[in-house]
């Protein structure tokens, strides 16, 4: 089975709680959550079928109104399942798996209009784009009959059982956002993310 992971992540809200002057630029930490989904082999066309819930951890810069650098923590966790979905050759199948993950990336957030998150806006709201690249940890099992499988010990990918493949992976986010000023230093942000493999813009597939 080959797995490539998306993850959605809707209704972060973020609180500047430490916002500072310093050459025009302000310092943000926020927390949040927000739904996940999955998409491969499990769910080939169906971006939008949430299954877990996340966590979402940050720290940012923001140099001026338009760019902003963070560091972005994820915990949470991604399942597909072929009992779930509508087509009977799938659900004739009958696989499933789940992982646990934790994804640590740095990225660069572009704001479309002019916006300051310590509060200080002529424009209380601005939607933005983000990418960037980090590290994703990742262990697909199975339940079955309350006996957890380990996946990477099956070869199920037709790797060799030998060599089982790497729990971790590179991922490369993509995606956008909205964000707005609710009052003085709190910022709420709602933002919609796609994670990938780089591996794709080498092999023209998704791993």
């Amino acid at each position: 089975m080959n797995y490539r992971y998306v993850f959605f992540f809707l209704l972060f809200c973020r609180c500047t709680v430490y916002p500072y002057d310093a050459q025009t630029q302000t310092w943000d930490i926020g927390l949040g959550g927000g739904a996940m989904s999955y998409m491969g082999d499990l769910n080939v066309n169906n971006p939008f079928k949430f299954t877990d819930v996340g966590i979402n951890l940050q720290a940012k810069i923001n140099t001026d109104a338009y760019w902003s650098f963070k560091i972005n923590f994820l915990q949470g966790t991604l399942r597909g399942n072929d009992g779930t979905s509508t087509n009977a050759a799938y659900k004739n199948r009958n696989l499933s798996f789940y992982t646990p993950f934790s994804e640590l990336t740095a990225q660069v957030e572009l704001n479309i209009v002019e916006y300051w998150s310590g509060g200080d806006n002529q424009n209380r709201f601005s939607p933005y784009l983000f990418t960037g690249i980090g590290f994703i940890s990742f262990e697909p099992m199975r339940n079955v009959n309350g006996q957890v499988y380990h996946l990477r010990w099956y070869a199920t990918e037709g790797q060799d059982i030998s060599n089982p493949y790497d729990p971790f992976a590179v991922v490369v986010p993509v995606g956008f956002g909205v964000k707005y000023n609710l009052v003085d230093n709190f910022n709420v942000v709602a933002d919609l993310g796609y994670r990938i493999n780089p591996k794709i813009l080498v092999k023209l597939s998704l791993i």
